[in-house]
């Protein structure tokens, strides 16, 4: 029993209580269960097995107590077959319960492009010891801002108090798609290489023709060469040419 996960402070004694139980999770939620997972996963919780129940997903109290049987069984948690489920209760105070906004992370969505690290005009974002792009400084997103998360070219990003659009804030089966706009947008970004076009590196400036440029990138294309336009001559001399060319195919010209 704690605070809504989401408002958790990054240096709260919460997390430390939660990863000191060193048992398997089954946790409830008030947010959408896929960004609920990454944040605990951000915390590195649910080593041990992990299962979350999200209240925006349960219909009614029956369904409630269902979904949690159905946890405790996918983690062995029964009578018959491991230890006896317990509730854990942590500490909490003002600290924990202020209201936050901040981007959760799907590393398992995510492709390491960067483009969310360079279009972040905050600096929430940054490369760790790997080079992978990690959420460093939260709190330091602008409040209401999911700007992030509609760029993200593989719906890596969530914000789950964002009820304007279920896909930023990670409902189930819903995910961002790039429009044209924005899909010129990660190429020009990040340089990376067009699955239509074949290019890579820069995009196109803006003013040069729609039709000179490839419609997912944006780069410029090189025209298709014209079909050879065949010189002009004598159109009586070519139909009979074409004529006598027939005759013979077909036996030769009767007197």
């Amino acid at each position: 029993m704690l605070p809504e996960l989401y408002h958790v402070e990054e240096a709260s004694p919460v997390w430390d209580q939660l990863r000191a139980s060193g048992q398997p999770l089954v946790v409830v939620t008030g947010i959408h269960a896929r960004p609920a997972e990454w944040l605990l996963r951000h915390y590195g919780l649910g080593e041990q097995g992990l299962q979350v129940i999200s209240l925006l997903d349960v219909a009614d109290p029956a369904e409630f107590v269902q979904r949690v049987e159905q946890a405790l069984v996918a983690l062995g948690a029964t009578a018959a077959a491991g230890p006896t489920p317990s509730l854990i209760s942590v500490s909490s105070d003002r600290e924990c319960t202020r209201e936050r906004w901040y981007p959760v992370h799907d590393k398992s969505r995510c492709t390491e492009c960067g483009h969310c690290l360079q279009f972040c005009l905050f600096g929430v974002y940054e490369l760790d010891e790997e080079g992978k792009v990690r959420v460093a400084r939260p709190d330091q997103c602008k409040p209401g801002c999911p700007a992030c998360a509609r760029i993200c070219p593989h719906s890596a990003i969530m914000f789950p108090l964002y009820h304007k659009d279920p896909a930023i804030a990670g409902a189930p089966g819903h995910f961002v798609e790039l429009d044209a706009e924005g899909r010129r947008l990660f190429y020009g970004r990040t340089g990376a290489q067009c699955p239509t076009c074949g290019q890579g590196g820069e995009v196109l400036r803006r003013g040069r023709a729609a039709d000179d440029c490839c419609a997912e990138c944006g780069r410029p294309v090189a025209a298709a060469p014209a079909p050879p336009v065949a010189a002009a001559g004598n159109t009586g001399d070519d139909l009979d040419a074409l004529l006598d060319e027939l005759e013979q195919l077909s036996g030769g010209r009767p007197d």
